[in-house]
């Protein structure tokens, strides 16, 4: 996604069930099969990861243009900047 940030500004509609949607979420929860959960608790623990994934990297491009604009070059020396006076 930080190769391609348009992906983060695309909502996450509800979409009409075709072969290659089928197919791709079948994909996506592969990695969850054979640990004895029904379907929805396998979309559910899918959609958590894939939200906190997209939520992750909403939170880094967000604070991109601030660090830039802070003079910060690293994660270092934003948590130094940020972190609470001693």
């Amino acid at each position: 996604m930080l190769r391609h940030l348009w992906l983060t500004r695309l909502p996450v509609p509800l979409l009409a069930p075709t072969p290659a949607r089928t197919a791709a979420v079948e994909r996506r929860l592969a990695p969850l099969d054979g640990l004895g959960l029904d379907a929805d608790t396998m979309t559910a623990a899918f959609r958590a990861v894939a939200s906190y994934a997209q939520g992750a990297v909403q939170s880094e491009v967000a604070l991109a243009p601030y660090t830039k604009e802070q003079g910060w070059e690293s994660g270092d020396d934003t948590r130094r900047a940020l972190a609470p006076p001693r």
